[in-house]
């Protein structure tokens, strides 16, 4: 969630800490208490209920940030910085946006 919000975009965070707690607020008395026929887990079901919560929290985020509008939507070119290859290093490199996907 930090590293969305450190881009500087705050919707996503909102939506899916909003979106979280919709699910969240009814799951966690149907685990704890039981619900639909079944038994009720008690406080481990609180803690199943987070575990949901955290776990579709994740996925959204990896969503956004691998997908098409995400900070990691971008592809860079590397190459070997002329500064280093004159001192004969080769461990220093350059990275620039590139405008095409790399080819696989």
């Amino acid at each position: 969630m930090a590293v969305v919000r450190g881009t500087g975009n705050l919707r996503v965070p909102v939506i899916v800490v909003c979106s979280g707690a919709l699910i969240l607020v009814p799951l966690s008395p149907a685990l704890i208490f039981g619900a639909f026929g079944y038994q009720g887990l008690g406080a481990s079901g609180g803690a199943v209920a987070m575990l949901v919560y955290y776990a579709f929290g994740t996925l959204a985020y990896a969503a956004y940030l691998w997908g098409q509008f995400g900070v990691s939507s971008r592809h860079f070119v590397c190459q070997n910085s002329p500064s280093a290859s004159a001192r004969g290093s080769p461990y220093r490199r350059e990275c620039r946006p590139s405008s095409q996907p790399p080819r696989i």
